[in-house]
């Protein structure tokens, strides 16, 4: 459903859906990728810097490679 506002171009909906999946699994990889995603395209840098570092935070290697990639754009 997330997947599917932002294909539609609803970035509130959008965001609100990733939120309510974080709320029931909050080390998601692929719901922190996409907010992320979402808010950066909103303009939101900050959030977008925050659910990144997250993401980089993840004792999973590959999570944590894609959220130090993303934070370093993010940054940039």
């Amino acid at each position: 459903r997330a997947y599917g506002l932002v294909r539609g171009n609803d970035r509130d909906g959008a965001v609100a859906a990733y939120r309510a999946i974080l709320e029931d699994w909050p080390e998601d990889p692929v719901s922190l990728r996409r907010l992320a995603t979402v808010e950066m395209t909103r303009g939101n840098m900050p959030e977008a810097i925050r659910l990144s570092e997250r993401l980089a935070a993840s004792d999973n290697p590959d999570d944590s490679i894609f959220g130090f990639t993303m934070a370093g754009s993010f940054n940039h």
